[in-house]
């Protein structure tokens, strides 16, 4: 554009064209780092893989340790790399080091941008506590954490009809907002740019402006729909002792070891410090407020509701398999021959791997993937759930103590197994992806088992279900159960003749005729409930019982000169049909929650994980029940596939007796749950859902397993 041109531009127009110019720099400035970024790390992993090739020469100079693996020279020479489609999302990623940018949403699928969006993912939780070492005024460093908590976790959509192009646009703003905001608190220096940001924010004009009518109030703009009450609350701040006396009930600042319990206050009085919570003094004559501090602190270790500890299966010394041998001892397995025999859409290793490892990941990958295939009597290109799952060996997975083994993404339906840790989550994890895969093929939105009572889920996968929640009662059981029945019931009727006519308005004949009344009536609908007699029904009540309410009526009148009232006539009705009728609920068939249900909600009390009833949701008794299944059918041991099978197993100490709890099927409970499995498969291959395979495993020829 000519100078001339831009000279018979409004100013509105203007204005436009220096936004437009500005995101343009934006973008670029940002998508330049982001390069840069890519290639320092490049250069970084290129040095890495080269000190790693170095000392493996040096080692093979040395001599073998006689554990390694034998790879042919031709082979070893070549560098082992993901393979097929870039999976995305991996831990890996740039994104994750930086924070997610608006140029991040160009290699990400419609699903990963609707996960990856939040706050957290643009904006790591700072640590304040650094902040303040780093000289951060304490004050600025609380007026952060304060409107950052006050940003929304997550971007709020447009309605179900938004088409794509409205979803993204809406993500963009979202990150932009999440971005300045960011950028205007880091550059806080005081408590008057503390007063003055709200003001700042707000003239800017980007995300609210003063409304032109109401100007004491302010509306969002079409960038800013994510901008929240609980946001413009947070950034004002008129008065800093308010700000003060909150970040004083809050602690924030004081160093984790001088902090006190949630919920707990020290106070001085007379000369002693006090521990109190809810208002209540729980210790005194305390010394010193640290003394009161460590005492407060002793006290809420010992206090019930501690936090659960995570479950972590024991890592397998050795990975053992005596199985059929697939070929891969001359030959290596690589990303291929996983296309090839399984049909995997790709793969992708972990930037730390070294060649030994992904080559040995391969290979045991490679057999247990057939192992698996074998087992269920399908093809093995069948493994892959028509092109759609890949692999991930050590790329994807969070670290710590807690991280998972492995673990399967349903967004970009792909497995993760960890170098070591995951040997023996296999089947676990492939039956997730075999719960997600084939419910999305079938329509339903997601996993099989959260949608259970979709008509588009096959029967058998019902079956399923239920047979690994509820088993057939024992005759002594429903005996038990019957017989409760009945006395609760009974005990309804006499109850309601209780209050009709008091015995200590009676006289002693009276009472013998009362009793009797009320014995034949209970025996009466206790003999005809068990005979089942078809009961002749008059104005929708039963003749039978009306007769026998009508006598009893007749007899109170007698004695006292009225009958008995409608209330009184229909609660007397009620009690008895009621009793009559628990005899149809004897008759019917009688379950109960399975030991495998069972201990799986006592895991749930014992252990932690990311949501509440975890280990006893459909999703996750399935894998279990799932990979207990393959160790069955396998006529082998194949510890890479589902060596952590039999793992979910603890004691519990809460008892006087220890007592074992296993969160996994056995038994009777595993032999019915296993015939659902054969069905549930045999199902799937009728229906075409997945190709299966009449000769399995008479093709390949045994050896001798050997431990890695």
């Amino acid at each position: 554009m000519g100078q001339n041109e831009l000279k018979e531009k409004s100013i509105t127009d203007k204005r436009k064209i220096l936004d437009v110019a500005f995101k343009i720099t934006e973008y670029h400035k940002r998508e330049i780092t982001q390069l840069m970024e890519e290639k320092v790390k490049e250069e970084e992993e290129s040095e890495t893989e080269k000190k790693v090739t170095e000392e493996k020469e040096a080692d093979e100079d040395g001599g073998s340790t006689g554990n390694d693996l034998e790879v042919p020279e031709a082979e070893s020479k070549k560098k082992i790399e993901d393979f097929g489609r870039k999976i995305g999302g991996a831990r890996k990623d740039a994104w994750r080091d930086r924070g997610l940018q608006i140029v991040d949403l160009g290699s990400m699928n419609e699903a990963e941008t609707m996960k990856y969006v939040t706050k957290d993912n643009i904006w790591k939780k700072p640590n304040y506590l650094q902040m303040i070492k780093d000289g951060t005024p304490i004050r600025v460093a609380f007026f952060v954490k304060e409107v950052r908590n006050a940003l929304p976790a997550k971007v709020s959509y447009p309605n179900q009809n938004a088409t794509p192009e409205q979803i993204r646009k809406r993500q963009e703003d979202y990150i932009s907002l999440i971005l300045d905001v960011k950028e205007k608190l880091l550059a806080l220096k005081d408590e008057n740019g503390i007063l003055q940001f709200f003001k700042v924010f707000e003239e800017e004009g980007v995300y609210i402006k003063r409304d032109t009518y109401y100007m004491h109030m302010v509306s969002r703009t079409e960038k800013g729909t994510d901008v929240t009450n609980r946001l413009i609350k947070a950034m004002q701040v008129r008065n800093i002792a308010a700000l003060d006396r909150k970040m004083e009930r809050e602690q924030f600042g004081v160093d984790p070891e001088h902090k006190l319990p949630k919920g707990y206050t020290v106070r001085y009085l007379n000369g002693e410090y006090l521990v109190i919570k809810n208002r209540r003094v729980l210790k005194d004559g305390l010394k010193s407020e640290a003394e009161a501090i460590q005492a407060a602190r002793e006290m809420e270790k010992l206090a019930p509701g501690l936090r659960k500890q995570s479950f972590m299966p024991q890592q397998l010394e050795n990975v053992k398999r005596d199985g059929p041998s697939y070929g891969i001892d001359n030959t290596p397995a690589n990303g291929e021959l996983y296309m090839e025999k399984f049909g995997f859409s790709g793969g992708e290793f972990g930037n730390w791997m070294n060649e030994q490892d992904r080559q040995e990941s391969l290979n045991m990958g490679y057999e247990a993937f057939m192992d698996l295939a074998a087992a269920l009597e399908i093809d093995p290109t069948a493994i892959s759930l028509d092109n759609r799952l890949a692999i991930a060996f050590g790329s994807r997975g969070k670290g710590g103590k807690a991280a998972a083994v492995a673990h399967y993404e349903p967004l970009l339906e792909v497995i993760n197994l960890t170098k070591m840790r995951g040997a023996g989550s296999l089947a676990h994890e492939w039956g997730h992806a075999f719960d997600d895969i084939l419910g999305k093929k079938l329509g339903v939105n997601g996993f099989m088992t959260t949608h259970i009572n979709d008509d588009r889920v096959p029967k058998s996968m019902k079956e399923l279900v239920i047979a690994m929640k509820m088993r057939p009662a024992t005759e002594e059981e429903k005996q038990q159960r019957d017989e409760a029945l009945v006395k609760r019931a009974e005990a309804n009727v006499e109850r309601v003749f209780g209050q009709l006519l008091p015995e200590t308005r009676i006289n002693e004949m009276e009472m013998k005729t009362w009793k009797r009344l009320r014995t034949e009536l209970i025996g009466s609908a206790e003999q005809r409930g068990r005979d089942k007699v078809m009961e002749e029904v008059n104005g929708g009540h039963i003749k039978w019982i009306d007769e026998k309410v009508e006598e009893i009526s007749q007899f109170t009148k007698a004695v006292t000169g009225h009958i008995l009232n409608k209330e009184d006539r229909d609660r007397l009705y009620y009690a008895v049909n009621g009793l009559e009728s628990v005899f149809e609920i004897c008759r019917r068939e009688m379950t109960q929650p399975t030991e495998f249900y069972n201990n799986s909600v006592k895991f749930d009390s014992m252990y932690s994980k990311e949501s509440k009833g975890y280990w006893h949701s459909d999703e996750e008794m399935f894998a279990r029940a799932f990979a207990c299944y393959v160790h069955d059918k396998l006529a082998w041991r194949s510890d890479y596939l589902c060596g952590h099978s039999e793992s979910a197993v603890a004691f519990d100490f809460s008892a006087e007796e220890t007592v074992m709890i296993k969160a996994i099927p056995e038994g009777e409970e595993r032999k019915r749950i296993d015939q659902c499995f054969d069905k549930v498969f045999a199902e799937f291959r009728e229906l075409e859902l997945i190709k299966g395979r009449e000769e399995v495993a008479d093709q390949v020829v045994r050896k001798r397993g050997r431990a890695r």
